[in-house]
């Protein structure tokens, strides 16, 4: 992982990056990290399925990313689920109304989420 991040960083300076944080990948976090409980969990230690479900896609890291979002200003952040595993139907539905989820946007490789040009 180390080389592929350092390759990427090298192709592309950082004067020729947008300024935005952009992120794209799945729900495929395992760790659940309520802040009242101080240490985080396993997902599958809850005793139920082991998707996301409306109780808790929030606490899991990439979760709680994806909403934290909604408080930055305008053109700043662009992140996106673009894969539904892992999460229940009732997550799904929720992270589609609020665009958070798009299911027909091509996957992008780590190297390419740190590579994207001022001029794309």
């Amino acid at each position: 992982m180390n080389y592929r991040v350092r390759s990427a960083v090298m192709r592309y300076p950082w004067n020729s990056k947008k300024e935005v944080l952009f992120w794209r990948g799945g729900m495929t976090g395992k760790w659940l990290c309520p802040a009242h409980m101080g240490d985080c969990m396993a997902l599958q230690d809850l005793g139920r399925a082991k998707q996301w479900n409306l109780t808790h896609w929030h606490l899991g890291l990439r979760g709680r990313a994806i909403l934290l979002q909604s408080f930055a200003p305008p053109g700043y952040v662009d992140m996106k689920f673009t894969s539904d595993v892992g999460m229940t139907d009732e997550v799904k539905a929720l992270l589609l109304e609020r665009g958070w989820l798009d299911l027909n946007e091509p996957q992008q490789m780590l190297e390419e989420q740190l590579g994207i040009p001022e001029d794309e």
